[in-house]
């Protein structure tokens, strides 16, 4: 029932029925001042709560530019939708891999004062050598490495975004935009440890909200390893 209602909202978003009022910010102003200054960043999220309402609200501030990274063939498809609605703020990126051209055309954006967003909790398509394990919820699960690769050499900073269905009366959804990092950096002599540190962290963040909302964990897949393997198949609606 709340994965029905969350796909309702997306619709609602969308459509303008829920606004900038409808939402509750931790913390907002912070993140105000830091868009005023025309800086740009990466805005790292998850398959937990219902990140399309931060996609849609974006539409409402005029001087916020998001890209939107996603494993997806049908890119293309997505930014005539985007146009149609009226949106210039917003644009979908496909990427399967972060190749130098990729990586130097997102820190052109960013020096330009856009955000890049992408999700840290989805093994990526292109195999398990693009993630690791990390303790998840007193298990052990696969996230992957490609975000936080991508954050450091993009040297800005970095900042986790969740959404969910309000606890509080008054509002209809809480945002929580937290800094994650200054400058993520990924150490040449143990290049291993840093990104297990880096997703570990990440999984531990995640892992505090499913404690706090579990109902809007919608997790229709396997994550946790059994017998050594991780069954995620990657074929979320999400995706």
């Amino acid at each position: 029932m709340e994965f029905g209602e969350s796909l309702l909202d997306k619709l609602a978003v969308w459509q303008g029925d829920i606004s900038l009022e409808d939402i509750l910010f931790h913390p907002r102003e912070e993140f105000l001042d830091y868009c005023a200054k025309g800086k740009g960043g990466v805005l790292i999220g998850s398959h937990l709560g219902n990140l399309e309402i931060c996609r849609a609200l974006s539409l409402q501030q005029k001087n916020t530019r998001i890209n939107v990274l996603m494993h997806t063939s049908h890119a293309e498809n997505f930014n005539k939708l985007l146009k149609q609605l009226g949106s210039e703020q917003i644009s979908i990126i496909q990427v399967n891999s972060i190749n130098p051209a990729t990586a130097m055309m997102l820190k052109e954006k960013i020096e330009q004062g856009e955000f890049i967003v992408l999700t840290g909790d989805r093994t990526p398509p292109t195999g398990e050598k693009n993630s690791a394990p990390v303790n998840f919820l007193g298990q052990q699960a696969d996230f992957p490495n490609g975000p936080f690769i991508l954050a450091s050499l993009l040297k800005c900073p970095v900042f986790t975004i969740f959404c969910f269905r309000s606890r509080t009366p008054n509002y209809r959804y809480e945002i929580f935009l937290d800094k994650f990092s200054d400058q993520l950096l990924i150490s040449r002599k143990d290049r291993h440890s840093s990104l297990a540190l880096h997703r570990q962290r990440f999984a531990d963040i995640v892992a505090s909200f499913c404690y706090k909302f579990p109902l809007q964990w919608y997790n229709f897949y396997s994550l946790w390893q059994t017998d050594g393997n991780n069954t995620n198949s990657n074929t979320s609606e999400e995706d």
